[in-house]
């Protein structure tokens, strides 16, 4: 699992906004070692250096991870690129990604034991010590409850019931919620299990897309609490 010691780098950070959540990013903390533009190799974007690849910014760099930002129709070659380098960490907040080139991901990463965090998923935050993409904006508060979610809009839910009170938050992982992401609940459970931050576990779906159901088996042999938030929809 990546943490505040992990390098990144930012592929596509001459996209839209990619900048601005780069410098968010290492405001927090996050280690942005570099980024990707094709033909931009030389240039200084949020103040750090471009390359023209990812094996040329992982040579120069030495990161283990990447943030990708591209448009629908160029998330699976930045994807590929990132896989084929050597990247076993993809956090990927771009929207649009069509469904059969996120089959072909889901083949890749699963062959080579690659973290695919996306698309369409702000990343993840760990409170007072880094960023991985794009939960940069919101109101965490430093505390032992880690919350793992499908869907933003549940995680900012549930910080902003916390907001009256003592309880704060450690880590908080968005999966993204297209029909099809690279990541599943069961997949960082026993991350959480063994995180001596995390005291509690909350997870967050939706009811037309249970999760949590294929989790059960795995969390009812778990030692720490877990609670399941599944709002209805309507």
């Amino acid at each position: 699992m990546i943490d505040e010691n992990t390098k990144i780098i930012i592929q596509g950070i001459s996209e839209p906004k990619a900048d601005y959540y780069t410098e968010k990013m290492i405001a927090s903390g996050t280690r942005v070692a570099g980024g990707v533009s094709h033909g931009k190799r030389g240039q200084k974007i949020a103040g750090i250096p471009v390359y023209n690849s990812v094996v040329e910014a992982l040579v120069e760099t030495k990161a283990q991870a990447s943030v990708l930002f591209a448009s629908p129709g160029d998330i699976y070659s930045a994807g590929m690129e990132a896989i084929r380098a050597g990247l076993k960490y993809v956090i990927c907040p771009s929207v649009g990604m069509p469904v059969h080139d996120m089959i072909q991901i889901l083949y890749h990463i699963r062959l080579k034991g690659v973290c695919w965090i996306g698309p369409n998923s702000p990343g993840i935050i760990m409170v007072n010590k880094a960023v991985f993409g794009t939960m940069t904006d919101y109101s965490f508060k430093k505390g032992n409850i880690s919350i793992l979610s499908r869907n933003q809009e549940l995680i900012n839910h549930i910080v902003e019931g916390f907001n009256n009170t003592d309880l704060g938050q450690n880590i908080c992982i968005c999966l993204g919620d297209d029909m099809l992401t690279g990541s599943k609940f069961i997949d960082f459970l026993p991350f959480f299990e063994h995180d001596t931050g995390t005291k509690l576990i909350i997870l967050c779906d939706c009811n037309d897309k249970p999760e949590i159901e294929v989790s059960i088996d795995y969390i009812k042999n778990m030692k720490k609490p877990v609670v399941a938030f599944i709002p209805k929809n309507g």
